[in-house]
């Protein structure tokens, strides 16, 4: 099971950019090229949660490297947020099933946390797992970060179960976020103004 260890607190983005007195980050994908430095970005957050919660720090990357490539190769959607050319954050957007998504692995560098980075990153995520007819976005959180939590609460997630999984010293909360259809697109798959198609639309 994956956690969310260091996204922004308290900040807004839209379209898959945010701007604030700080900093200005884009939300893309990345391309297979940019996942070593995906890497590097993960390995320097789990690190900074292992700190706090006894895991034993990690410095070699090569393992994460390859599921990373392997994640890319199967379609897992890897996203990146970059100031300028520099990237800065990560999340992958996996396909628990047809209608739930899971946004995993959501990390800012240290340096570029609490800049609206981490906000941008979901939203981004929330809205391409809306746009490809999702109706649900998992999170999973370590429970000792609150503050995470409230972060994912005021975003609409909610708890849905908590438990000690094998491997971790410590418990993970599992939030979810319902995504109802929008104004206006139909009510079985969610597509924007009816599709038409699906026997769903009114």
């Amino acid at each position: 099971m994956y956690f969310s260890p260091t996204p922004d607190r308290d900040r807004e983005g839209r379209n898959g950019k945010c701007g604030h007195d700080m900093a200005e980050f884009t939300i893309r994908a990345i391309t297979r090229e940019e996942i070593t430095a995906s890497a590097k970005i993960i390995l320097e957050a789990f690190n900074q949660v292992a700190a706090d919660y006894g895991f034993q720090p990690d410095t070699d990357d090569s393992r994460l490297l390859s599921r990373l490539e392997e994640d890319f190769d199967l379609g897992v959607k890897l996203i990146g947020a970059f100031s300028e050319s520099e990237q800065v954050g990560f999340a992958e957007i996996d396909a628990k099933d047809e209608e739930v998504f899971e946004v995993r692995q959501l990390c800012v560098l240290p340096a570029y946390q609490r800049q609206g980075c981490g906000q941008a990153l979901l939203d981004y995520a929330v809205s391409q797992i809306r746009s490809t007819g999702g109706v649900a976005v998992v999170c999973a959180v370590i429970e000792g970060k609150q503050w995470l939590k409230d972060w994912l609460s005021k975003n609409g997630f909610w708890e849905e179960v908590s438990g000690q999984p094998e491997g971790l010293p410590c418990r993970v909360s599992l939030l979810q976020k319902d995504l109802p259809p929008q104004p206006g697109s139909c009510d079985s798959c969610g597509a924007a103004d009816g599709c038409g198609s699906c026997g769903g639309c009114h």
